[in-house]
């Protein structure tokens, strides 16, 4: 991500952890997410794109999302980022 005042990049690898259940998630698969679940909402209620248009890009977002969701979401028994989150540092 850029700054729009300085243009300096950060990472996409930074570390992200949610406030309410302490999962972490890179920062850059998170974004991306974000920006899918935009997306869908979006083409969601466009009334100037075809019922058939619409499906066919809703299906293609829908797998990307589902693609991104198995890197983000941490597998049963794993516990994810979290466990090797320590002061905001991967280890």
């Amino acid at each position: 991500m850029e700054c729009p005042n300085c243009k300096h990049a950060t990472s996409n690898t930074a570390i992200l952890q949610c406030t309410h259940c302490g999962e972490a998630f890179e920062r850059g698969l998170l974004e991306e997410h974000q920006h899918l679940e935009y997306l869908i909402a979006w083409l969601t209620d466009r009334a100037e794109i075809s019922s058939l248009q619409k499906r066919d890009l809703l299906e293609v977002v829908e797998q990307k999302r589902s693609k991104l969701l198995t890197q983000l979401l941490p597998k049963p028994g794993a516990g994810g980022l979290q466990r090797n989150l320590r002061g905001g540092r991967l280890f």
